[in-house]
């Protein structure tokens, strides 16, 4: 079963991202392997994570990224009897390279300007919803939700009430990075949205009533009705906020760090490189061994 919800989330990723591109890739993929087999798990993998860092964050040429599944459909079409998976590894990872001996340190030079572009960049919604799922999915392995039921929220708001937030001033040309965005449902983002940082956190105003609402977004797991506020959340990202004591720019750069953290470890090519890597080192070995 989480194999099938890994499935999901790459190809609601796929979507969220518009890497159309891919589609033929991986039509063809599953008609010669199925959705169940592993390559194509790892294939669809591959391209998810090459398409975001390499045009999402990284912005880089869109013609290489379609000649990129120009090639793999025609491999996949063409060569069904021979085909290696690494091939079609090698093809994904050709533009990363800046030599055609495809140096490790290209590759690592490659997620350095990924993990630096990762905190400046200016995402859509869409792409925001990708990231903030894919990390949950990273802290919480059998995480599992739609990106369409959640909405990207602001802890220090987009229209703020500034009696609610004194230091407004200093926040304003920081509320789109990246430090300073989570996801939450719909439905709590829309009563949450303008409340003091105090407030999202806990979910008790200043009167001292709890932030509650009706039907099945106000209620837990366990069906009873659940208070609305960053504590009481399903995403471990939006419990880790509830812990910060304030909220101002100094605390959206700290947050920024730990997402860069995480994005080391969820967006990575370093494993399909190796695999390639391997099956040149064993091709020499074998054509030394002849010779």
């Amino acid at each position: 079963m989480s194999d099938n919800l890994e499935m999901i989330h790459m190809l609601h990723g796929l979507k969220q991202l518009n890497a159309r591109y891919f589609r033929r890739s991986i039509i063809a993929a599953v008609r010669l392997w199925g959705w169940d087999d592993v390559r194509t798990h790892n294939l669809i993998d591959l391209l998810l994570k090459f398409f975001f860092m390499y045009k999402t964050v990284l912005k880089r040429d869109i013609d290489k990224v379609r000649n990129i599944a120009r090639n793999l459909t025609k491999k996949l079409v063409r060569n069904t009897d021979e085909i290696k998976i690494t091939d079609l590894y090698e093809i994904v990872l050709e533009p990363i390279y800046k030599t055609h001996e495809k140096n490790r340190a290209d590759l690592e030079d490659f997620h350095k300007q990924f993990l630096d572009a990762f905190v400046v960049q200016q995402y859509r919604d869409k792409s925001i919803k990708y990231i903030f799922i894919s990390i949950e999915r990273e802290l919480q392995k059998q995480f599992n939700v739609s990106p369409e039921g959640y909405d990207v929220e602001h802890i220090f708001p987009q229209n703020p009430d500034r009696t609610a937030w004194p230091n407004h001033a200093e926040m304003e040309h920081h509320k789109n990075n990246i430090g300073n965005l989570t996801l939450l449902p719909r439905k709590w983002n829309e009563v949450l949205q303008n409340y003091s940082f105090e407030v999202k956190k806990h979910g008790i105003k200043k009167d001292g009533k709890e932030i509650v609402i009706r039907g099945k977004y106000g209620k837990g797991i366990d069906g009873k009705p659940v208070v609305i506020c960053y504590k009481n959340s399903r995403l471990e990202l939006n419990r880790q906020i509830q812990n910060y004591d304030t909220w101002n720019y100094a605390k959206i750069l700290e947050r920024r760090d730990v997402l860069q953290g995480y994005a080391e470890g969820v967006w990575n090519l370093r494993e399909y490189d190796d695999q390639v890597r391997n099956v040149d080192n064993n091709t020499r070995s074998m054509k030394s061994s002849k010779t």
